[in-house]
């Protein structure tokens, strides 16, 4: 009969032991990561079969990430220019800072 060790969450820190073997080392292997958008998992599964011909129940090991590797996309409707008449009328109304809103540059 086998027993597992997973530590550190790390797949190549997997050991066994047996009770007539004594320590083991499971194999290891994994499909490779799958993902949804920049969601991605993998998971490794350990499996050992003792000289006497007994398999050892498998152990499971998942890793979740995020890869984003494209930058975000601003874009506005706004175009650049000059407040002319708009902002020395603010400024004379208003000493603080001006806030000036969207809605304002179309009167």
């Amino acid at each position: 009969m086998a027993t597992w060790v997973v530590t550190n969450g790390d797949n190549t820190n997997v050991s066994g032991t047996d009770n007539c073997d004594g320590s083991v080392t499971p194999d290891v292997n994994t499909a490779g990561p799958t993902n949804t958008g920049c969601s991605y998992s993998q998971t490794w599964t350990a499996t050992y079969t003792d000289a006497c011909g007994n398999a050892a129940i498998p152990v499971s090991v998942t890793y979740t990430w995020t890869q984003d590797f494209e930058v975000p996309v601003i874009s506005t409707t706004a175009t650049s220019g000059s407040l002319g008449a708009i902002q020395r009328l603010l400024h004379q109304l208003s000493p603080g800072p001006i806030i000036v809103k969207e809605q304002l540059l179309r009167l």
